[in-house]
């Protein structure tokens, strides 16, 4: 499978002065998505949207908002066995305020 971001639109809410953390939690859909290309061997194209917040500054409001365009489709090479097993991004903030690590950009 391959997939590509067609486009995407970003709306910048305030200003990130801190450790900015991006989540995603439309990863019901992405797997909608995968298991729809095996299926039908077809393209997918759907929306998907990433959050941007900076817990030390705001708490959970959010920073940023972005829609990137997804298109998904069938290369012939299969995602790795665990792809659909691995762990969702509230699972991730659910680590992250435990004070597990957590990807941030700076």
């Amino acid at each position: 499978m391959s997939l590509v971001f067609k486009d995407m639109k970003a709306s910048f809410l305030r200003r990130a002065e801190g450790d900015t953390l991006f989540t995603c939690d439309d990863g019901p859909l992405i797997r909608e998505m995968i298991a729809e290309v095996a299926t039908t061997s077809g393209r997918i194209e759907r929306p998907i949207t990433v959050t941007a917040m900076c817990p030390s500054v705001s708490g959970a409001e959010p920073v940023a908002r972005f829609t990137l365009h997804a298109v998904l489709e069938e290369s012939g090479i299969a995602p790795s066995p665990d792809f659909l097993t691995r762990s969702t991004s509230r699972e991730r903030q659910a680590r992250a305020r435990s004070g597990r690590t957590e990807r941030r950009a700076t």
